[in-house]
């Protein structure tokens, strides 16, 4: 308005050309800042409804998510009933509870038996991780001597190890290890660490390693001449489903959450997993550091 009346009140035509020019740039310039405060306007309104319906679809998600895990956990438990009793009388047929077997079918049935053994260690999978992400994985924490622990899973998979053609060593320094801990939850965490490297170790061995570092601290080492992993893929190693690259050429069996599975049992006991390999071909190393008195 002020540029407007200098215009009028200007007597000198160099004087009205110049103020007309000013008033004109002032009007071009003032457009382009009310369309810029217009637009600015309507893009924080289109912002904030967006917002609201990511918060709707954020919220549907978690929904869906809890309905997920609730079915997932329901449909193992459902499942795991039937294949647990297959097992079993499969199992008690083969030690001639039922009466002598034939010789033909010996060999079939251990098939079977393996078979429903490695489905229900799946199903057993699937229903700790739902229940991991529904926060109802209990823990029942005790003092127990985690080597005897160690020893005794290593003698579990003993048989797989040497069936394979490898050769498993076990190794621990001197010390006290008695460790507050959950003792199924920790076999399970030995034995996924175990079975991983024998399902990815063609030749060579298996090491596996016990030692005390610090004084508050044990440190089991599972070390393999395996088909080793490339370091793209060991930042996401520990993730849900996740499987090495190349994996499959090397096994087509596993569900890829018994290394997701001990890292979440690790932490819960306040701990930690890393692993480190050199490369492809050239072995793995797990190793898992538990706190000697993890849980009050």
């Amino acid at each position: 308005v002020t540029t407007f009346f200098e215009v009028i009140l200007a007597r000198e035509l160099a004087l009205l050309f110049y103020r007309s020019v000013v008033l004109l740039f002032v009007l071009i310039f003032g457009a382009f800042l009310i369309r810029g405060v217009i637009r600015e306007v309507n893009q924080r309104e289109e912002i904030e409804k967006l917002a609201n319906k990511l918060q709707k679809i954020n919220k549907r998600l978690r929904e869906l998510d809890q309905m997920k895990n609730e079915f997932l956990s329901l449909a193992t438990h459902q499942i795991r009933s039937p294949l647990t009793s297959m097992k079993g009388y499969v199992s008690m047929i083969l030690e001639g509870d039922y009466g002598e077997v034939d010789e033909r079918l010996k060999e079939p049935l251990s098939v079977v038996e393996k078979s429903s053994h490695n489905l229900v260690k799946v199903v057993n999978e699937f229903l700790d991780v739902s229940q991991i992400e529904q926060g109802k994985m209990e823990y029942n924490y005790e003092i127990h001597d985690i080597r005897k622990l160690v020893e005794d899973v290593v003698r579990e998979y003993a048989p797989a190890v040497e069936e394979k053609g490898l050769k498993l060593n076990f190794e621990a320094s001197e010390g006290d290890y008695s460790v507050k801990v959950d003792e199924n939850k920790i076999e399970q965490v030995i034995g996924n660490l175990i079975n991983n490297s024998i399902k990815y170790t063609l030749k060579g061995e298996i090491t596996v390693k016990l030692s005390k570092p610090k004084e508050e601290t044990v440190r089991l080492e599972v070390i393999d001449t395996g088909v080793g992993i490339d370091s793209e893929e060991i930042p996401h190693l520990f993730t849900k489903f996740r499987r090495a690259k190349g994996a499959y050429k090397v096994s087509s069996t596993g569900s890829g959450l018994g290394i997701y599975l001990a890292k979440m049992i690790a932490e819960a006991h306040g701990g930690n997993i890393r692993v480190h390999s050199e490369g492809e071909g050239k072995g793995s190393v797990f190793t898992v550091e538990i706190p000697i008195f993890s849980k009050e």
